[in-house]
């Protein structure tokens, strides 16, 4: 399970297996010792080839985020009214848009003493 709910690449592979595989594998070369910690001058060869392995396994992350993401979205537009249904976007997403029935304020007295309010 990845973000709710099975995720599939198009070829069916199951996503989130291959997320865990990913991290587990960016996990294990972070706890690697790298030669390059030790002799900075030696960064810019990747001696190692820790960066190169690093960068790859970000562009697997990116590739695995985007298709979930596209999933998401192609969902987001099944679940959209069709036809001349309105639909209302009003107080979603921390935007405030004009109601059609404007909310009306009418104070009550809480306290029962009208001289506690002066």
């Amino acid at each position: 399970m990845l973000w709710g709910g099975a995720l599939e690449a198009e070829n069916g592979a199951d996503l989130g297996a291959e997320f865990r595989n990913v991290v587990a594998e960016m996990i294990e070369l972070l706890g690697k010792p790298n030669v390059s910690d030790f002799f900075p001058s030696l960064a810019r060869f990747d001696v190692q080839g820790i960066a190169r392995r690093m960068k790859q396994l970000q562009s697997m992350t990116e590739k695995i985020f985007d298709s979930a993401i596209e999933r998401q979205k192609s969902e987001a537009v099944e679940k959209l009214p069709q036809g001349g249904e309105e639909l209302d976007l009003s107080e979603k997403f921390g935007i405030l848009m004009k109601k059609k029935k404007p909310l009306v304020l009418i104070p009550t007295p809480r306290l029962s003493d009208p001289a506690l309010y002066e």
